[in-house]
């Protein structure tokens, strides 16, 4: 049986990132969310991830910033903000 695709959800707005990844969980993902670009940089250090789907307007680093730097962590992965469009 083949394992379920890993996906990172990072949005700072936590109502948003917990109902993303629940959504995928049911859907047969294994997703994770996170609330800052930081805290998914440090959970990208520690466990891989195929997919990435970010809220673009974080502070201080944004989902643009926190993507570049997980794809240094992690190359291939999939990034993909929340508008649907694929960022690379």
């Amino acid at each position: 049986m083949e394992s379920p695709r890993r996906v990172l959800v990072i949005d700072d707005d936590k109502s948003v990132a917990d109902t993303c990844a629940m959504v995928l969980n049911i859907s047969g993902f294994e997703a994770v969310a996170v609330y800052s670009g930081e805290e998914a940089l440090e959970l990208a250090r520690t466990r891989e991830f195929e997919f990435l789907i970010t809220d673009v307007v974080m502070h201080p680093m944004n989902g643009i910033e926190a993507a570049i730097e997980i794809r240094t962590l992690q190359s291939p992965i999939d990034l993909w903000e929340q508008r649907h469009r694929r960022l690379a």
